[in-house]
């Protein structure tokens, strides 16, 4: 899956635990931020539409932190392509 920038989303967890988890963020923030997590930088989300807004965490609950507080302080757009702006 490419981001808006055209990048490659992140390559998935190794454990099927990590694989939860990060499905679980996606589900829930997937529509505001690209969430991986990866080798190099562990947990990291990127802010779909602010250009440079990157997180990383050494943890998915610390990750949820920072994206719920990013949130929270600047709501972004959430991406209503998915049920064509029907909801």
């Amino acid at each position: 899956m490419d981001d808006a920038a055209g990048c490659t989303s992140a390559s998935t967890p190794r454990t099927s635990a990590d694989q939860d988890v990060l499905a679980e963020l996606e589900t829930h923030w997937g529509e505001s931020y690209i969430i991986g997590h990866d080798e190099e930088r562990g947990w990291w989300a990127a802010r779909r539409d602010v250009i440079g807004r990157f997180f990383t965490s050494p943890g998915p609950d610390e990750l949820q932190e920072a994206i719920a507080g990013d949130y929270q302080a600047e709501p972004g757009q959430r991406d209503l392509s998915a049920d064509g702006g029907n909801s």
